[in-house]
């Protein structure tokens, strides 16, 4: 992958203002940088500042692994789209009480073995429509995380297991994806041409099923294997990315 700020990177930035494009971007470690515990995330107020001015101009949406209701009060702004539970949930859309009832099974799992999870300080959060289950407090992350996932292995086939930013998110095989909600957005709006931002395993199926010529960046180092075209070094560039879309319209 490219660097997005890369000379072929901001030729395809600057192609973005030819074509009706919408600005896709995921929450935890994108727009909000990672924080030591997860309900302490929001985005930065400058960040949130230039999110509003670019959404004068294009539309803007926010695909989160978070729920709607928890990732609005974090945002600062009002996206044009926002999708929660890594794309199944669209905001103002109850939760799904069939996809909720498929995780009952691990709900129970997990309950078995809650002095274990509260033991290795493992926060436990219940999303309705997914499940994740936040490690980062933990004295020996690696470990636990093997731990969890060797627990989950015992859940049934239809359960998806992937992994975060020191989180391991629990999702139903054929609940709609970040794909899915990428293609739900540009059906609506119209667009032609996308940019996608993500820096998790759960942004590569937005990656997959964006437009061939669609700006599509992971963000974290060269070493992640990616379907994305371009990359960041961190989160903390998405202030330079902003002020270079909203750049385009002058």
């Amino acid at each position: 992958m490219r660097h997005l700020f890369s000379s072929k990177g901001l030729s395809c930035i600057q192609r973005l203002a030819l074509f009706p494009s919408v600005f896709i971007f995921d929450f935890d470690g994108t727009l909000a940088p990672i924080v030591s515990h997860f309900d302490d995330a929001k985005v930065p107020v400058q960040t949130a500042r230039q999110l509003m001015a670019l959404s004068r101009w294009w539309p803007v949406a926010v695909v989160t692994g978070r729920s709607v209701d928890d990732a609005k009060k974090r945002l600062g702004f009002t996206p044009d789209y926002l999708f929660g539970n890594h794309g199944a949930q669209r905001a103002d859309q109850v939760i799904d009480p069939h996809l909720s009832e498929g995780f009952n099974t691990c709900r129970k799992l997990l309950l078995r073995h809650l002095p274990e999870l509260v033991a290795l300080k493992v926060d436990m959060e219940d999303k309705g429509m997914s499940l994740a289950l936040h490690y980062r407090q933990c004295d020996n992350p690696v470990a636990v995380c093997a731990w969890l996932h060797e627990l989950m292995a015992s859940t049934p086939d239809e359960i998806v297991v992937t992994d975060g930013h020191m989180v391991v998110n629990i999702l139903l095989m054929h609940a709609p994806d970040k794909g899915d909600a990428l293609l739900t957005i540009l059906q609506d709006c119209g667009a032609t041409n996308a940019l996608v931002v993500g820096d998790d395993d759960n942004d590569e199926a937005a990656f997959v099923k964006a437009p061939k010529q669609a700006v599509t960046v992971r963000i974290g180092q060269p070493a992640v294997v990616s379907r994305a075209r371009f990359r960041l070094h961190g989160q903390y560039e998405i202030g330079a990315l902003l002020a270079k879309l909203i750049d385009l319209r002058n």
